[in-house]
């Protein structure tokens, strides 16, 4: 998190970019406590529930705020499972991992 940060940054080059994975799209505000959490927060619920299966976008609205309002995103940080469909959004910090895993197996993904 150290460092400069790009407007998008990318992490887990998986089959998910291909179509085949995972896609999450994570709006974030800048450097934030709350950002930073849940970008963390999403790390680390890829790696133990979903290796090798997803692709992480993090997109910050304060540099890129036409994508926010594109995809309908007012609050961050707010997380958005674009694939496979359905799409399912889940806003805050992500630090409950039960409650962000039961939100996004409502959609079919599984631990």
């Amino acid at each position: 998190m150290e460092g400069i940060r790009d407007d998008t940054r990318s992490s887990q080059s998986t089959p998910a970019m291909s179509g085949l994975g995972i896609a999450f799209p994570l709006y974030v505000a800048d450097d934030t406590p709350n950002s930073r959490a849940a970008e963390t927060s999403l790390g680390r619920i890829c790696e133990r529930y979903f290796l090798n299966r997803h692709h992480i976008e993090v997109i910050d609205v304060l540099r890129q705020p036409e994508r926010a309002l594109a995809a309908g995103v007012f609050v961050t940080p707010t997380l958005v499972k674009t694939a496979p469909l359905p799409t399912r959004v889940v806003t805050g910090t992500l630090d409950d991992w039960d409650t962000t895993l039961m939100e996004l197996a409502r959609t079919g993904v599984a631990r």
